[in-house]
């Protein structure tokens, strides 16, 4: 059975590998300390069996969306909108292929309805790292944001 939880002290960044380098070092030095200062929270899956092992992460944050999205919740409003951003998110290299980034997206986007139900927010954010991560979140649910290279969201109305 697999757990999602908050990231704490006695989990064991150390080992974690995603094949990513850029991944782990956020993992490894910077998730704990940005957590401290309230820039983002990480949350990691863990199984039962090695509740300390990491399996996979994800980092959520707030966005401030600095233009109008095409959307029809959007039009005309005059203020800045903000959303949630799904920052980063990794699978250890031992457990990829198992589908296991599912469970972070589902979570991700679980813990984005629950703040819209909280204090309202416009969808969920990501920057796709390339062409094929495009395809892959695509069959979330995620669309492409009108002129921008990578930049998807899934709004509110489709969690």
């Amino acid at each position: 059975m697999y757990n999602i939880q908050l990231l704490n002290k006695k989990h064991d960044r150390k080992s974690f590998d995603c094949g990513h380098d850029e991944i782990n070092r956020f993992l490894k030095q910077q998730a704990n300390q940005k957590a401290k200062k309230s820039y983002s929270q990480t949350h990691v899956l863990t199984d039962e069996i090695r509740p300390t092992k990491i399996i996979g992460f994800h980092t959520l944050t707030t966005c401030l969306i600095d233009k109008p999205l095409q959307h029809q919740l959007n039009i005309n409003y005059p203020h800045e909108l903000f959303g949630v951003n799904l920052a980063r998110m990794g699978v250890d290299v031992k457990f990829q292929g198992k589908l296991l980034s599912e469970n972070l997206i589902f979570d991700a986007i679980y813990k984005t309805y629950y703040i819209d139900i909280n204090m309202g927010t416009q969808g969920l954010f990501i920057d796709a790292k390339n062409d094929q991560l495009i395809n892959y979140y695509v069959k979330y649910g995620f669309e492409l944001i009108a002129d921008t290279r990578r930049k998807m969201w899934m709004p509110i109305g489709v969690i």
